[in-house]
């Protein structure tokens, strides 16, 4: 695959104040000429090319926004304690949590680093929900939720004109049929 040249000019001067003509280095500022061959205006360059890659593969990614950042949290808990078990699950099927490399090094058990990770993450993720107060916070989003629901209820039954037993009788339905949904 053929490199593509940055279409940057070099940003130095020429000895008699006129600006280079030559092309940058791809993530640098400047030519080979001047100073593009140094090793760390090469190590700069290259990783300028490789963060560039990076941002221009997250400008990509089509996200969609979170509409409820606590049931995000929540569901991302849920993966995390999913991930450690998985990993715990491998760890339970070693016969050794260590193994002799090639050179006759002794190397931990690739396995048991990711369930010793996984360990971190369910503890950053579920100590953040504790903070937060997640639960209830979502427990108090379905409360107002059930009340707004409650209220539309009754100024509907006023609306339509029920009488008072017949309206009882319709509240009592529409109970029943809410926990039905909600257990389904």
């Amino acid at each position: 695959m053929a490199r593509k040249r940055q279409s940057l000019k070099c940003k130095a001067r020429k000895t008699n104040g006129e600006p280079c003509g030559n092309y940058a280095l791809t993530g640098a500022t400047v030519c080979t000429v001047h100073g593009g061959r140094a090793p760390q205006v090469r190590a700069k360059a290259e990783r300028n090319v490789r963060e560039r890659a990076i941002t221009d593969q997250l400008a990509r990614l089509d996200a969609a926004p979170v509409g409820n950042p606590l049931e995000e949290l929540q569901r991302l808990a849920g993966q995390a304690v999913s991930w450690k078990d998985a990993m715990a699950g491998k760890v339970n099927e070693l016969t050794g949590l260590s193994y002799k490399s090639t050179l006759g090094q002794e190397q931990v058990r690739s396995e048991l680093l990711l369930w010793e990770r996984a360990l971190d993450r369910c503890t950053t993720v579920l100590v953040a929900i504790a903070k937060l107060g997640i639960d209830e916070r979502l427990a108090r989003v379905e409360e107002r939720k059930a009340e707004l629901i409650a209220v539309a209820v009754r100024e509907a039954i006023t609306a339509a004109g029920v009488g008072t037993a017949r309206a009882e009788e319709v509240k009592h339905g529409v109970v029943l049929r809410l926990r039905a949904l909600e257990s389904s």
